[in-house]
C-alpha cells in the first residue's frame, strides 16, 4: 500500500533517511549477475556518493556496467524498519574536493589519507527511490517525475 505524498514531501523525507543511513549495500553487475556489499554511504540532495578504492572489483564492475542498486536501512533492526532502495547509475570521479569534503578519520585503515591516489568517488544518480516505511507502506520517487 502507498502512501501518496506530494513529490517535494517524498524528496524531504528520502533525503532525511539518507542522512540519517550511514552504511547501505551497493550492488554492481559481474557477468551478468548482482554483486553486493556494505559501503559506508554520503549524499548530495537525492545523489548518493560513496568512496571506494580505484583498485577494486566494484569500480571495474562500475566502469563496464554503470546500472547499481544501493539498500539502505534494516542494520540489525526488527521487521519492520524504513528502507530506502535506489535504482540508478554511478560514475566514477578522482575529483580530489569531494574526496577531502568526505574523509572521516577512521577511512585511514584503508589509505594513506584523502589525497591517497587510489581513492575515487562513487556517484549513484538515482533513477528510481522506492522508501518503504513501516511493513508495506511504499513510496515510489522517479527521476522523470512519474509516479510520486
Amino acid at each position: 500500500m502507498a502512501t501518496k505524498l506530494s513529490r517535494s514531501e517524498l524528496e524531504e523525507k528520502i533525503a532525511a533517511r539518507l542522512q540519517k543511513e550511514k552504511y547501505g549495500v551497493l550492488s554492481t553487475v559481474e557477468e551478468d549477475k548482482p554483486r553486493s556489499r556494505y559501503m559506508a554511504v554520503f549524499h548530495d540532495g537525492l545523489t548518493v556518493l560513496m568512496l571506494a578504492d580505484r583498485r577494486s572489483y566494484k569500480v571495474d564492475q562500475l566502469e563496464k556496467n554503470a546500472h547499481a542498486n544501493l539498500l539502505l536501512g534494516f542494520e540489525g533492526h526488527l521487521w519492520p524498519k524504513d528502507l530506502v532502495d535506489v535504482q540508478g547509475k554511478a560514475s566514477v570521479s578522482s575529483d580530489r574536493s569531494i574526496v577531502h569534503e568526505l574523509w572521516e578519520k577512521d577511512m585511514n585503515r584503508y589509505w594513506e589519507g584523502p589525497d591517497d591516489p587510489n581513492i575515487v568517488v562513487l556517484k549513484l544518480e538515482p533513477d528510481t527511490i522506492v522508501l518503504t516505511e513501516g511493513h508495506n507502506d511504499e513510496s515510489v520517487w522517479h527521476r522523470d517525475g512519474s509516479g510520486a
